[in-house]
């Protein structure tokens, strides 16, 4: 059964619900300071200004705080605590307000004792959220991305600065006799040869490799080319390895379509995985085993021949690959 329409429509709904905390978890450490630094000044200037009208900003230091707990460690945190604790007590200082010690050790346990337990409830909400996102990014069967994490890292790895000077593989990966698997065998053994597949290729990753299960017995694997390989070799590399593994499981195959990504390309990921899902059809069509190769540059040239003069399709173009 084919997938692409449901890959797509569930990339736009991930991409809206996980906008934010995308965003905040893709802050880097530095960017993470600086924005505290300049957070905790501006509320220590306000509080410095409102205390003397008899307002206080000092309930907006947990702000920075929440900020930290989310994206630094335990020791960050804490400092960022110790420092805005000071910076309350220092505005007391500063006007000349009378704290005896009882007093003063009384409002630095508050002041420490409220953004501690409020670490807690974050850490805790965080720890659900990463549970949740892991449970809603993964395919439970497979232990390999599902629809929706595959569609959330492949987009970020192609919209990445560091993309644009590499080659990338796009490949659409289909079991060959699977269906059969399941009607001899019934499904609990055909979850369990998907299973061990699964466990034997994520082994066999590599930084930097994207790899998910996209519906059923259909994968997807998004790899990176080394600039002294060719991309056409490395697909049959994977192809002939994945024949190897699956060779093992019940005699069963692999239709593998691989698209070709160029550094200098951009186009949308689902128009990507449309083209990429064509040409392993392709591939599925010709026989057991069978690999099709493509360049989406190619592609692209071909279709805009058709257009123009009724040049070969871009099926017709990637069949003369294999």
């Amino acid at each position: 059964m084919r997938t692409t329409r449901a890959f797509i429509s569930q990339t736009q709904v991930q991409d809206a619900i996980t906008a934010f905390t995308h965003r905040l978890s893709s802050l880097a450490a530095k960017q993470t300071w600086l924005l505290l630094s300049v957070s905790i000044a501006i509320i220590s200037i306000a509080d410095l200004l409102s205390f003397p009208l008899g307002v206080t900003c000092g309930p907006f230091y947990m702000l920075p705080i929440c900020l930290a707990c989310w994206q630094l460690d335990l020791r960050s945190t804490l400092i960022v605590i110790v420092v805005t604790a000071i910076l309350s007590i220092m505005t007391f200082v500063v006007y000349g307000r009378p704290m005896t010690t009882f007093s003063l050790l009384g409002n630095l346990a508050v002041l420490i004792f409220v953004p501690g337990l409020i670490v807690l409830i974050v850490n805790g909400l965080r720890s659900s959220v990463d549970r949740q996102r892991k449970l809603a990014h993964h395919d439970f069967l497979t232990g390999a991305l599902n629809t929706m994490g595959f569609a959330h890292e492949a987009a970020a790895i192609l919209s990445s600065p560091t993309r644009t000077n590499k080659t990338w593989l796009l490949c659409f990966i289909d079991l060959d006799g699977f269906k059969q698997v399941n009607d001899r065998h019934g499904h609990e053994i055909g979850d369990q040869t998907l299973r061990q597949f699964g466990a034997k290729v994520r082994t066999s990753l590599r930084a930097g490799d994207c790899f998910g299960r996209i519906g059923g017995d259909e994968f997807a694997w998004l790899i990176p080319v080394e600039q002294s390989a060719s991309a056409r070799d490395v697909a049959e590399i994977l192809h002939r390895r994945l024949i190897g593994i699956l060779a093992q499981q019940h005699d069963l195959g692999c239709s593998l379509g691989a698209l070709i990504l160029p550094p200098d390309h951009w186009r949308p990921l689902d128009e990507l995985m449309r083209a990429a899902d064509q040409l392993m059809y392709r591939a599925k069509r010709s026989g057991k085993n069978q690999l099709r190769v493509a360049s989406i540059t190619e592609i692209a040239k071909t279709e805009a021949n058709a257009v123009a003069g009724g040049a070969p399709s871009a099926h017709d173009l990637a069949s003369q690959h294999s």
